[in-house]
Order: C-alpha cells, then structure tokens, then sequence
C-alpha cells in the first residue's frame, strides 16, 4: 500500500512540475542601472543610463517609461546611485525624486559622452548632494564635465 502511494505522489508531482511554467532568466537581459544622465531637448525629456539604454518623452514618467519599454529585458533603476541632470534644466530635479531613491547623489552636467565607467568615477568622486539633501534644500550641486569617456569635476 505505501508502495502505491509513493508511486503515485510521484507521479502527480511529476505531472504537477510538467506543467508549472519554469522560466529562467536570461542574465544578459537584466539591467542594473548604476547611473542615469536626464536632459531636455526642445521640450522633450531624454534619459539615458549607463548600461546603454535610452528613453524620450513629454516628460519623466514618460521618458523613463520609453526607456524601460525600449530595454531588451529588465532595467533596475532601483539600483541607481547617480543621478546627471543637464545644468540648464534645474527644473527636472523637481521630478526626479519620484522616480529614483532618496540616497542617489545629484550632479549637474555639461558635454557628451560614454557613460559605462562613469560609476567607478563618480564613486570616487562622491557629491555632497542627494536627492533627500535636495528636498531638505540643502547641499550645493557637484558639476561634472563629461568629454568622451572622460570626466571632471568643476567648481
């Protein structure tokens, strides 16, 4: 008798794992964003991360949800720690803090270029200011020159 319920447990799980969807995930296909740089060109919000990833809208919401549709698989931007807006728009700090954590520092910028090692620069190069800091209307704003895939901060 244990002998036939064994048997058939075994068979129903089985059948059971036969039919549960078991996906996994491509790794290649997860996004962990370290760094986001936003700008605004003729009334159009652009983001761009430094896994290579870009998004343009009417406004954030809408630019980061280009960006995540556009993504060929997950974007984390929870894992961000670097928020660049462009220093002629000051008016997107307004928004960014809906969007991204607290914790991330702030950097105004200027120029074009790569952002794939800008994390380990900006790392060493820490900003006294944050999106809480900001909210508190507290730290002055790091400036960070980006030319190519070289960096500086000014000021």
């Amino acid at each position: 008798m244990k002998k036939v319920l064994l048997l058939a447990a075994v068979i129903i799980i089985a059948w059971m794992v036969r039919l549960l969807p078991f996906s996994g995930t491509d790794i290649g296909k997860l996004h962990p964003v370290e760094a986001v740089l936003i700008t605004n060109r003729d009334g159009v919000v652009y983001v761009e991360t430094d896994t290579g990833i870009f998004g343009s809208g009417e406004n954030m919401a809408l630019a980061l949800s280009n960006l995540i549709l556009s993504a060929s698989g997950s974007v984390f931007l929870e894992t961000a720690n670097y928020v660049l807006i462009d220093w002629r728009y000051p008016e997107l700090l307004q928004e960014i803090g809906n969007y991204f954590r607290p914790a991330c520092q702030l950097y105004y910028y200027t120029g074009v270029g790569k952002l794939n090692n800008i994390g380990k620069y900006l790392e060493t190069h820490p900003s006294t200011a944050s999106i809480l800091t900001h909210r508190q209307g507290g730290s002055e704003i790091s400036h960070i020159v980006i030319e190519g895939e070289e960096y500086r901060i000014e000021g």
